[in-house]
């Protein structure tokens, strides 16, 4: 089965940078330059689901955005909001 969507490129995202993590802990001083080549690959394809991601609108898959995008969304409401009542606790 194949999955499109953003919320498939944001589990991408996170299955390469846990990837990459591992890719790092593998390297050695000699004899792992294949490793270092898949570890920029994977860095070039995080980039660009990132890019892709950030550049898609907002209102298109708001209830898929990943828990630091709703945070900062929080946030920056509370930080305008004067009137003492936060979304979030209701």
């Amino acid at each position: 089965m194949h999955y499109n969507g953003p919320k498939a490129d944001y589990e991408r995202v996170i299955h390469l940078l846990r990837e990459i993590e591992f890719a790092k802990s593998q390297l050695a001083p000699h004899d792992t330059g294949h490793i270092s080549t898949a570890i920029s690959w994977m860095e070039s394809r995080v980039a660009s689901l990132t890019r892709k991601l950030d550049e898609s609108p907002a209102n298109d898959f708001e209830n898929d955005r990943p828990p630091w995008r709703m945070a900062a969304r929080r946030e920056a409401q509370r930080n305008n909001n004067n009137s003492g009542i936060y979304p979030e606790e209701c």
